[in-house]
């Protein structure tokens, strides 16, 4: 290993790490007017949806909607507008 005063280090040998399992959300399985429901883990996971969801409306002409249930914990709805 080479150690730099820049912040960084030069590794010989390193195995790549395998890819992270990707959550799938439903965004093609949903018509205008559907809902599919998800029970996220925690917040992170909710905050993962609604970014997924954010990145599905600036890919394509469809348009979802994230909303968290009223009287549930963590539970939230994706709506597909368009």
């Amino acid at each position: 290993m080479d150690e730099t005063s820049r912040g960084y280090m030069i590794v010989d040998d390193m195995p790549i790490p395998e890819l992270s399992v990707r959550r799938q959300y439903p965004f093609n399985d949903l018509e205008v007017g559907q809902c599919a429901l998800i029970d996220p883990e925690d917040k992170d996971h909710e905050a993962a949806i609604r970014v997924a969801a954010s990145a599905r409306n600036r890919r394509s002409n469809k348009r979802f909607i994230v909303r968290r249930i009223p009287g549930t914990d963590f539970r939230v709805g994706i709506w597909r507008t368009e």
